[in-house]
């Protein structure tokens, strides 16, 4: 995600639908925000890239995004007999949800 605040270019606070860019940009999944102008030339590079850290921190997707539910939801779209690997990954997240792990960590040669 580019450009998500502009304002903070010559501002030292985003405007409100910057701050809400940034927002949605982290509820969307997405993996990054690209800062540009707003810390090569503008005016409060280090308070920006500190208000940006601080939005994705409060808004993060783990926190307010109920990964039981979609689970549970996105299984009844799967086609039996399930695949291999949909049958490790999925046993994967029932593990998790059980003993309420905080995160899934998967070790890949092929990406």
């Amino acid at each position: 995600v580019t450009r998500v605040v502009d304002s903070m270019t010559d501002n030292l606070r985003p405007t409100c639908a910057d701050a809400t860019d940034v927002a949605n940009a982290v509820l969307d999944g997405s993996d990054a925000i690209l800062l540009g102008a707003e810390t090569l030339c503008g005016l409060y590079p280090v308070e920006t890239i500190s208000t940006i850290g601080r939005i994705c921190d409060e808004v993060s997707a783990e926190k307010v995004f109920n990964q039981d539910l979609y689970f549970k939801r996105t299984m009844k779209y799967v086609g039996e007999p399930m695949i291999h690997l949909e049958s490790i990954a999925s046993s994967a997240v029932r593990a998790a949800i059980k003993v309420k792990a905080s995160v899934i960590i998967c070790f890949t040669s092929s990406g």
